[in-house]
């Protein structure tokens, strides 16, 4: 017998106390299921039917379910970039206030200890003081938060053998640092199910995406599948990249 149901907001939980019992099972993803494109009327009874039909064809594709030590990692990346966008937005903010007021500071906006220090001086009327004064705290706030959750993903993936060889390897790519490591590592999980480097790229949705018929090809942008995230890090990373390593230099200036 084999169970099926969709992947929601409820984590493996729920995977985990099927298997547990027995029987085998199949979580779907939600984008991946087949769907007629008349369809306007949506049901749990309807969907629950719909993936009944699909297992039944053997049209149902199930996603691969990380392992526990995958999981807890990915929790923690998940809260880091959390708190690195938090971070980001109060920068925005402080930005649209000085802009705003028509207030400049007198180097760069490059938020260093002196830039913070100079706008924690920046004389201005007390209610853009007192504004100012509790962006900086929560822009503070959140950048102490994030380091304290990069040191505990890295902490964590130094006690579990497979997770430090894995980032290991990856942090050895010209480019690549601990964030983009341990980010990779936590989507792929294990990466003995990595096919081959076309299906990674797939994964994480920078393959082009294809509408072809007969003779004639079509190929538009990057699917952006997977995780968006991630996907600006490696991109970030290929930058880094063509600066560092010659042979990716001149393979991005032939291409």
């Amino acid at each position: 017998m084999v169970l099926a149901y969709e992947a929601g907001p409820t984590g493996f939980g729920l995977y985990d106390a099927l298997v547990k019992e027995g029987p085998d099972c199949l979580v779907a993803s939600p984008a991946k299921i087949p769907r007629a494109p008349g369809d306007r009327v949506k049901t749990n009874r309807l969907d629950a039917r719909k993936i009944c039909e699909n297992l039944r064809g053997g049209q149902l594709k199930g996603i691969r379910v990380p392992r526990l030590i995958y999981r807890d990692l990915r929790h923690l990346v998940r809260l880091r970039d959390a708190e690195v966008e938090a971070m980001k937005s109060a920068q925005y903010r402080i930005c649209s206030l000085l802009l705003c007021e028509g207030m400049e500071t007198s180097g760069k906006m490059d938020w260093t200890e002196r830039c913070l220090r100079e706008l924690a001086a920046l004389s201005c009327r007390a209610e853009i003081r007192y504004q100012l004064d509790r962006l900086l705290a929560s822009l503070q706030f959140h950048r102490q938060q994030a380091k304290q959750t990069h040191r505990e993903i890295k902490r964590f993936c130094q006690q579990e053998e497979e997770l430090r060889e894995s980032v290991g390897w990856i942090s050895s790519i010209p480019g690549i640092g601990s964030i983009t490591a341990t980010h990779l590592v936590a989507r792929i999980g294990d990466w003995r199910w990595m096919g081959n480097v076309r299906e990674l790229a797939s994964f994480v949705g920078l393959v082009t995406a294809e509408y072809s018929t007969g003779d004639h090809v079509h190929r538009g942008s990057i699917t952006r599948m997977g995780d968006g995230r991630l996907r600006s890090k490696l991109l970030q990373a290929a930058w880094v990249s063509i600066r560092k390593d010659a042979e990716m230099r001149q393979f991005f200036q032939r291409i």
